[in-house]
């Protein structure tokens, strides 16, 4: 049994709010205030978004994509611009970036990120971003063999022993 947490009733007591604080009270006290009712979720739906993440493999749940800007990536973004015959306020205005940025990626002195290489790749039409897929902490590596000539040992990396 709880406690009205106005007049001290021992009973069955509800929510409400009592002059802007919620308060457990009991229905003598209830009329001071206005009572609150709290829904629970119908289990239904819980259940179905339980399923859904519980279906997801191993795998997809570890797999992460990480994607790395490529070297060269300034004189790249160099060439682009001016093979377009733009000045760099002209890129700076066209991708909403100031014209410190733009320079400084190009002499590379700033790597970009993933964002603005992203809106580089959109604006020139060039490759600045590479992916390579991961699970875990190591890299998916794609051998150059039949598929029946990978065996396990050939994915593992073994430790030298001192």
């Amino acid at each position: 049994m709880a406690t009205c947490e106005m007049c001290g009733y021992m009973g069955e007591l509800k929510r409400a709010i009592v002059e802007g604080s919620m308060l457990n009270v009991c229905q003598k006290c209830l009329k001071y205030g206005d009572a609150i009712e709290i829904k629970n979720p119908p289990k239904d739906i819980v259940e179905r978004r339980l399923a859904f993440k519980s279906r997801r493999s191993f795998a997809e749940r570890h797999r992460v994509e990480d994607e790395n800007i490529v070297s060269g990536y300034g004189m790249k973004v160099r060439k682009a611009r001016e093979k377009m015959g733009k000045t760099q306020e002209d890129v700076a205005k066209a991708i909403a970036e100031r014209v410190s940025v733009i320079q400084k990626v190009e002499s590379g002195g700033l790597e970009p990120p993933l964002k603005l290489a992203k809106k580089f790749e959109q604006y020139f039409k060039i490759d600045l971003v590479k992916k390579s897929e991961k699970i875990g902490k190591e890299t998916i590596k794609e051998f150059n063999m039949k598929s029946s000539d990978v065996t396990i040992g050939d994915m593992i990396k073994f430790k030298k022993k001192s």
